[in-house]
């Protein structure tokens, strides 16, 4: 129930382990807020005022608990969960396996929270549905482990954008995942009050060019102000 079949991957299977062992997969992912996040803020970044504020942006963050009431800019107006598309099948692999996919794909280069665009240009402009330069795979798979590239995405890129982290997907450094399906022109999300939205590829998204804003509206139109659970944004999807 946590799969979609229009990802033909959702019916894969992770093979891992001497003696091999099997996990499947969920197109699932919770909603870490409308930032450019740093990778490393996964785990020992509790304490760091740069962490605290990042993850205050979304419904969910590692380390720091946070209810209902948490959500000042309202249950129906900010996302909880929402799709993104599964790395192609890896086997006796932990996450390194190159999947040149936009959806699904990682791509391996350095980005900063100043300019997010700059994942944006990670896009084979000659094929648009793959991504150019090194890559490597992870999304989906072992959603229990809960580390943000295999069950998060933010609010920053539109939905079906490239994913990037900056050398590797559990290595340091800033990095973007995005919502993505195989669904025709968007995504579905699910918002903090139980309703599903689908949500097109051309919502509004603002500007990319721009730095974050850790403590205030969301530089990222509609869809960074559905991400932040407390932006004080007034936006309609």
């Amino acid at each position: 129930m946590l799969t979609c079949p229009s990802d033909g991957q959702s019916r894969a299977t992770f093979v891992n382990g001497d003696p091999p062992n099997t996990t499947t997969f969920t197109n699932i992912v919770s909603c870490r807020g409308d930032v450019v996040q740093r990778q490393e803020w996964v785990s020992g970044w509790v304490d760091n005022p740069e962490y605290r504020n990042g993850a205050a942006r979304g419904g969910f963050a590692p380390l720091i608990r946070k209810n209902f009431g948490s959500i000042s800019d309202g249950t129906s107006n900010t996302i909880a969960y929402s799709e993104a598309a599964i790395s192609m099948t890896e086997v006796n692999g932990n996450g390194s396996t190159p999947d040149v996919r936009v959806r699904g794909g990682i791509a391996l280069a350095g980005i900063t929270a100043t300019d997010p665009s700059s994942c944006l240009r990670k896009r084979n402009t000659g094929s648009p549905n793959e991504l150019t330069g090194n890559t490597s795979g992870g999304r989906g798979r072992r959603m229990l482990y809960g580390e943000y590239y295999i069950s998060g995405f933010v609010t920053v890129l539109p939905p079906n954008s490239p994913n990037c982290a900056a050398n590797a997907v559990s290595g340091d450094g800033w990095s973007i995942y995005s919502a993505s399906s195989y669904h025709t022109g968007g995504v579905n999300v699910a918002l903090f009050d139980g309703s599903v939205r689908f949500v097109t590829d051309a919502v509004d998204a603002g500007a990319s060019t721009r730095a974050q804003n850790l403590t205030g509206e969301s530089p990222y139109g509609v869809w960074g102000a559905y991400g932040s659970i407390n932006g004080r944004e007034s936006r309609t999807l």
